[in-house]
């Protein structure tokens, strides 16, 4: 409803809706008061005739208490007000408010001097939605009682539910990491896989954060997906580090005990090394004296042979003496004979002398 076409004999308050706070269960609100009809006598001061007594919820509020000036308008219009609404911030993003209130004016300080009012709205507060519904309760519209509806915007729910959606998401992919490590027990948890979780145990509550005027946690949107996400990466992270903690001790184990068998192992082998250079060291000493005995027994074969032979070799000269003796012997009986005998052919011949 316009001022300017407003021709009605009256009051008209144009209402509007600055704030929401939902935690406080308040609504402020911001009223300027224009009077109408016959109480007008400076349309473009829109200062009224008369006093005006503006009553809501049994608080009174005076207007124009020096009828026709100029400056009096200003005293207490407009005016900034707050209404305690009923509603429960628990169901956000789907929780609804509610608040009314009652107002009646008359003319100075004469309460039976009724005046009519009328009412213009206007919602300032930004992510919500104000639905606000006027009735009169008597004949003359004297009285008026105001219900004020508030309710989270579109794009906020939308939003809302997006970031729940998303945080469900996260869990499960995160959750997976967990039947992945505890399916597998050959399979050794990464430090960052681990440091995923931890990082993610802070990222979705900053994304909780997100959520346009969200309250405290506990509201319905973090039953359905926060509570559960962070439940999910907070068993993620616990099986994570538990099993990291188990399959590194095991390791450690497996490692110590592969060192303990290498180590047996090469005290086996240098013991068996050991052994086999004792052995070749001992044959080879058998082999030594065995070579020294059979060449000490050569030797005495080799000089008995050599005595041989030089024995036999001794023989042998003797027997070459002895026969060279025995040549010149017969040199000599020859000689002998010649010179005695003259020729054996002749007086002394083997054939016809003496002969042997």
């Amino acid at each position: 409803m316009s001022v300017a076409q407003n021709k009605q004999d009256g009051v008209l308050l144009a209402l509007k809706t600055t704030s929401v706070d939902f935690l406080s269960n308040r609504v402020s609100y911001n009223l300027r008061l224009y009077p109408s009809g016959k109480y007008i006598r400076n349309k473009e001061l829109m200062v009224s005739t008369t006093p005006i007594s503006l009553v809501m919820d049994n608080v009174e509020r005076k207007f124009w208490e020096v009828a026709g000036e100029v400056n009096s308008q200003q005293q207490q219009n407009p005016f900034d007000f707050m209404i305690v609404a009923t509603g429960s911030i628990m169901l956000y993003p789907f929780d609804h408010h509610v608040n009314n209130f009652t107002v009646f004016a008359y003319e100075g300080n004469d309460t039976t001097a009724v005046v009519p009012v009328m009412l213009q709205f206007k919602n300032l507060a930004e992510n919500y939605i104000i639905t606000p519904e006027a009735t009169y309760t008597n004949a003359n519209k004297t009285s008026l009682v105001v219900t004020v509806g508030v309710l989270r915007n579109t794009a906020t729910r939308i939003f809302c539910v997006f970031t729940a959606l998303l945080m469900w998401i996260l869990g499960l992919a995160v959750f997976r990491f967990a039947l992945d490590a505890m399916s597998d027990n050959s399979k050794q948890i990464e430090g960052p896989v681990m440091g995923v979780c931890i990082a993610m145990l802070f990222a979705v509550p900053a994304l909780r954060n997100t959520q346009p005027n969200i309250p405290p946690i506990g509201v319905l949107a973090d039953v359905f997906a926060f509570f559960w996400a962070e439940l999910s990466i907070i068993f993620t992270a616990l099986v994570q580090m538990i099993l990291y903690t188990v399959r590194k001790a095991k390791e450690a184990q497996r490692i110590a005990k592969q060192l303990e068998e290498g180590r047996a192992r090469a005290a086996e082998l240098a013991a068996k090394r050991k052994a086999r250079e004792e052995a070749r060291r001992k044959a080879e000493e058998e082999q030594r004296k065995k070579d020294e005995a059979d060449g000490k027994k050569v030797g005495e074969t080799g000089e008995k042979k050599k005595n041989e032979k030089t024995n036999d070799e001794e023989e042998e000269d003797l027997d070459d003496a002895n026969a060279a003796n025995a040549m010149d012997v017969w040199g000599d009986a020859g000689s002998s004979a010649a010179v005695g005998g003259g020729d054996f052919g002749g007086g002394g011949d083997f054939g016809g002398g003496a002969a042997f």
